[in-house]
């Protein structure tokens, strides 16, 4: 897993004339034109400084004022759950069938029939305090000699992004030699 931090863009503040006030001259005064002040705005501010209204000093950047405290980082497997979309979406980009019912439970099939992944929330199988996932294979040779088959389940508590590494090695089409461990 990646840390990503979000850093705030630094924005100058433009020169501005303020409107003619009550003490200011009228405007179209014969008055000659006062010297422009000279803009920063050209120059790029110090990264991680922020700049302050002008003859005040430079301070640090507090990211916690603009943006909230930073994420915290952790490993996949202290994660929590996370949203069942992270993994549901790799079986849908490798192109398998997706079939939903009315109580959003989804189920999506291997192309070739073999292999379904359950995202069952709303199962009899759950409520019953069983997985919330459920991915099962089942040869689908009717006449093989010797059937194999696996299931495989994670409860609510698995992160998704596990669960999304699992189904994509499933999913992946360059596959597994028959022969690997040998």
């Amino acid at each position: 897993m990646t840390e990503r931090s979000v850093e705030p863009a630094s924005v100058e503040p433009a020169a501005v004339e303020a409107p003619p006030g009550p003490t200011d001259e009228p405007a179209g005064a014969d008055k000659p034109a006062a010297a422009a002040a000279p803009v920063e705005a050209d120059k790029p501010a110090a990264e991680g400084v922020a700049k302050e209204a002008p003859g005040e000093a430079e301070r640090p950047v507090d990211h916690w004022e603009h943006f909230g405290p930073p994420p915290v980082t952790v490993p996949v497997w202290a994660a929590g759950p996370g949203q069942a979309d992270t993994a549901l979406l790799i079986l849908d980009a490798a192109g398998w069938h997706r079939y939903d019912d009315d109580a959003c439970n989804v189920t999506y099939r291997s192309p070739d029939g073999s292999v379904t992944a359950e995202f069952g929330p709303e199962t009899e199988r759950y409520h019953r305090r069983g997985p919330l996932w459920e991915v099962k294979y089942a040869d689908p040779d009717p006449y093989a000699k010797s059937k194999r088959s696996w299931t495989a389940t994670f409860d609510d508590d698995v992160p998704a992004e596990a669960i999304a590494r699992f189904l994509a090695a499933l999913a992946d089409p360059a596959g597994l030699e028959i022969d690997r461990w040998t």
